[in-house]
C-alpha cells in the first residue's frame, strides 16, 4: 500500500513540473486550451478522487472535480505555498489522503497540485477479497478504515507498523494496518482442548489476581500514586507527592520532589520572562529602525520584513514574506541575484556579503532608487540565513547633484562676469580712447586744423561720447532691474509712433552700411512706457544693423487678440543654433573675444528682455545661420474701456 501510495505522490509531482502546468500559472489566459485535458486524465489514475490546481494565493485554476473543496481555507495549503515543499496529510477524517506538490517557477511556489486520494477505493484494490480475512487501517489509534470485520467473531491478529525504511508516507502519517483471520477456521480442532486449559488458567490468574490487588494495596499503591503523579505532572502547575503516609524513603523521596518541582517551575518562569523581555527589546530596536532590515534564506525567499523597509518600497509584510528577495530589485540584480547566493553557497566567495556597497533598489510602483546594501550571513540550526539593511539615499544623491550643479553654475556666472568686465573694461577704454586722442588735436590754437577736419573730429568726439553715455545707461539699467527699483510710466500711444520715431533714429546708422529699412503692418494702441518700448526697439535695431553687412532690416506689427507683436528682421550673420538659448542671458556675447566683429557689453538684449517682462510680454528670436535673424517681442494691447475714455 505504501508502494501504491508512494507511486501516486511521484505521479503527481511530475504532474506538478510539467512545463505545461507551470505555463499555465505564468500565463493563465492561454492555460484553457490543455489544463482540462491534462487534469482529466491524471484523475483517471485509480484511487484518484481528483485533481485540483490552486495558484498562490489558494485560488482555484482547473479541478476535475465538479464541486471541488475551498483548499484555500485549508490549514494544509499555505505551508507547501510558503516552503516550496510537498505535503501528505489525510483528509475527510481519515478516509482520503491529500497529496499536496508546488508547482515551483524558478525554485519559486507559484502555485500547487493537490490530488485527494480515496483510501477505501485503495485498500479494496490491492488487498484479497477473502471474508474470513478482515482489514483495519489506523492512525495513531484511530480506526480510519474497516473491512470485513465481524463483530461477534474473534480473529487473529497481525499488525503491520510502518517504519523509515520503505514506507516514508505511513510513517510520516503515523499509520498501521492491522489484520485478522476468523479462529473457528484455523483453530476449531484446539479449540475444545484450549476451552479446558482455559479454565484452569482463569481459576490460577484469579488466585494471582486477589494476592496482588492484596500485595499492591500494602506495598505498592504509594509508589504507583506518585508514578502517576509524575506522568501527568505539568511543571507550570503546582503538583503535591507528599505526604504519602508510608513515613519512610518514600516520604523523603516524595519531598525531594516536591522541592525540586518548585526550583524548576521558578527556573522556567526566569527564563521566559527574560526571553519575553529579550524579544520585545529586539522587535522595538527592528520596528523603529529608520533603515529597512530584510532576511531571506539561501534560496532568496524573503522571512522577515520591518516597517522601514515596508516605507521603503512600497510593500506591506504579507506582500513579500514567501517570495523571492529579486522582486525588490531592477535589472541586472534582478537576473543574477540567484547566482550570487548560490556562487557565495559553494565557493565562499564575498562579493557584497560583509561589504556595504551601494546598488539599485525597485519600489512597488516601478521606479527605481539609489541605496545603501549591508548584507551579513549566518547560520541558525544548520540553515544559512541572509540579513540585509537598507538605507535609501535617494535625497543625499539629489542634493550631491544639487551641489555640482550649484558649483558648476557659480563657477560658469564667475567666468561670465570676468568675461564682461573684460568686455566692459574695452568697451569703455574705445570712446575714452577716441575723445583722448582727439581732444588735443582742438587745444593748440596756433595749430588748429581746418574747419572740415575740426567738424569730422567734434563728430567722433560725440559718436564716443554717445557710446560711453549708452555704456553707462546700460550699467544703471541693468542695476536698476536687479534691484526691483526699475518703474514704468504706463501710457496708452499708438505703436506705429514709436516705431516711426525709433526708424528715423537709426536710419543714420542703417545708411552707413548701405542698408534699408522697411515697416510693415497695421497700427495698434497699447499700455506702456513709450520710453522704454523705444529703448527695446533702439537695442533690437541697432543690433540687426550690427551685424547685418547687406540687404535690409525689416519692422513687421502684428495685433494678435490681446497683444500687439513687433518683429525686427534682418538678413545679417543668424546666430548658431547651439548660442540660441544664451542670447538673452546677462554679460554674455556669442563672441566674447576682445577681436570680435561688433561692438558691445552684452547687457543690451538682457536689459530688453527684462523691460520686455515688466510690460507682461514675451520676447523671442528665431535664427538661421548664415542668412539672418528675427527679433520679436509682444506688449499688451489697450483695454477698449481706457481707448473711450482717451477720447472721450
Amino acid at each position: 500500500m505504501d508502494l501504491r501510495l508512494e507511486s501516486l505522490a511521484d505521479t503527481i509531482k511530475n504532474f506538478s513540473e510539467n512545463h505545461f502546468i507551470i505555463n499555465g500559472i505564468v500565463h493563465p489566459e492561454q492555460r484553457k486550451d490543455y489544463l482540462e485535458i491534462m487534469v482529466t486524465d491524471f484523475s483517471r489514475l485509480q484511487s484518484i478522487r481528483g485533481i485540483t490546481i490552486l495558484d498562490y494565493r489558494g485560488h482555484l485554476i482547473y479541478s476535475s472535480m465538479s464541486i471541488p473543496p475551498d483548499f484555500k481555507k485549508d490549514v494544509y495549503l499555505r505551508p507547501v505555498l510558503e516552503t516550496g515543499k510537498s505535503l501528505q496529510e489525510l483528509y475527510r477524517n481519515g478516509s482520503h489522503l491529500l497529496l499536496i506538490e508546488p508547482i515551483l517557477h524558478y525554485d519559486t511556489p507559484i502555485g500547487a497540485v493537490v490530488a485527494e486520494v480515496n483510501l477505501l477505493d485503495l485498500m479494496e484494490s490491492l488487498l484479497p477479497d477473502d471474508e474470513t480475512v478482515f482489514y483495519r487501517l489506523y492512525a495513531g489509534d484511530r480506526i480510519l478504515i474497516s473491512l470485513n470485520h465481524r463483530e461477534n467473531e474473534t480473529y487473529i491478529m497481525a499488525t503491520t507498523t510502518a517504519g523509515t525504511d520503505g514506507m516514508e508516507i505511513l510513517h510520516h502519517l503515523d499509520m498501521r494496518i492491522e489484520a485478522g483471520k476468523l479462529k473457528k477456521i484455523h483453530y476449531k480442532p484446539l479449540l475444545a482442548v484450549m476451552m479446558q486449559l482455559a479454565f484452569i488458567t482463569v481459576l490460577f490468574l484469579l488466585l494471582a489476581a486477589f494476592i496482588s490487588i492484596r500485595l499492591g494495596n500494602s506495598l505498592t499503591r504509594p509508589v504507583l500514586d506518585m508514578v502517576d503523579k509524575i506522568s501527568s505532572a505539568d511543571m507550570d502547575k503546582m503538583v503535591s507527592f507528599s505526604p504519602t503516609g508510608t513515613e519512610d524513603e518514600l516520604e523523603i523521596l516524595a519531598e525531594a520532589l516536591d522541592k525540586r518541582g518548585a526550583q524548576i517551575r521558578q527556573y522556567r518562569e526566569n527564563a521566559r520572562f527574560l526571553l519575553e523581555k529579550s524579544e520585545a527589546r529586539k522587535r522595538a530596536v527592528v520596528d523603529n529602525l529608520l533603515d529597512g532590515i530584510i532576511t531571506i534564506d539561501e534560496k532568496g525567499i524573503i522571512e522577515t520584513f520591518n516597517p522601514a523597509a515596508e516605507e521603503i518600497f512600497g510593500y506591506s509584510q504579507h506582500e513579500v514574506i514567501g517570495r523571492n528577495v529579486k522582486m525588490l530589485m531592477p535589472e541586472p540584480y534582478h537576473r543574477n541575484h540567484d547566482s550570487y547566493i548560490q556562487n557565495y553557497l559553494r565557493t565562499g566567495t564575498k562579493k557584497i556579503i560583509g561589504i556595504g556597497r551601494e546598488v539599485a533598489g525597485k519600489r512597488k510602483d516601478g521606479t527605481v532608487f539609489p541605496m545603501d546594501l549591508s548584507v551579513n550571513a549566518m547560520t541558525v540550526r544548520d540553515h544559512r540565513l541572509f540579513t540585509g539593511i537598507i538605507r535609501d539615499i535617494t535625497q543625499r544623491k539629489q542634493a550631491e547633484q544639487q551641489l555640482i550643479k550649484a558649483k558648476e553654475k557659480a563657477e560658469e556666472a564667475n567666468r561670465l562676469k570676468s568675461e564682461f568686465l573684460n568686455v566692459m573694461s574695452h568697451e569703455l577704454r574705445t570712446p575714452l580712447t577716441v575723445m583722448l586722442g582727439n581732444l588735443p588735436l582742438l587745444s593748440e590754437i596756433e595749430d588748429m586744423p581746418p574747419a572740415e577736419e575740426i567738424v569730422e573730429i567734434v563728430g567722433d568726439i560725440d559718436d564716443a561720447g554717445q557710446h560711453l553715455r549708452q555704456l553707462i545707461n546700460d550699467l544703471l539699467d541693468i542695476s536698476k532691474i536687479e534691484a526691483g527699483q526699475m518703474t514704468l510710466n504706463l501710457d496708452i500711444f499708438n505703436v506705429q509712433d514709436i516705431v516711426d520715431d525709433s526708424i528715423d533714429t537709426i536710419q543714420n546708422m542703417a545708411a552707413k552700411k548701405n542698408l534699408n529699412l522697411e515697416k510693415s503692418g497695421s497700427s495698434a494702441p497699447v499700455t506702456a512706457d513709450p520710453l522704454r518700448v523705444k529703448q527695446i526697439l533702439l537695442n533690437l535695431m541697432s543690433n540687426a544693423v550690427k551685424f547685418t553687412d547687406a540687404g535690409k532690416i525689416s519692422i513687421a506689427m502684428e495685433p494678435d487678440h490681446d497683444q500687439v507683436i513687433i518683429r525686427v528682421t534682418d538678413t545679417g550673420c543668424g546666430i548658431d543654433p547651439a548660442d540660441m538659448e544664451q542670447v538673452f542671458e546677462k554679460f554674455t556675447q556669442v563672441d566674447s573675444s576682445s577681436t570680435r566683429a561688433a561692438e558691445g557689453t552684452g547687457l543690451g538684449l538682457a536689459i530688453t528682455k527684462k523691460l520686455v517682462e515688466l510690460h507682461g510680454g514675451k520676447i523671442g528670436v528665431e535664427s538661421i545661420l548664415g542668412k539672418g535673424s528675427t527679433f520679436w517681442f509682444s506688449l499688451p494691447l489697450a483695454a477698449s474701456d481706457s481707448l473711450d475714455d482717451d477720447n472721450s
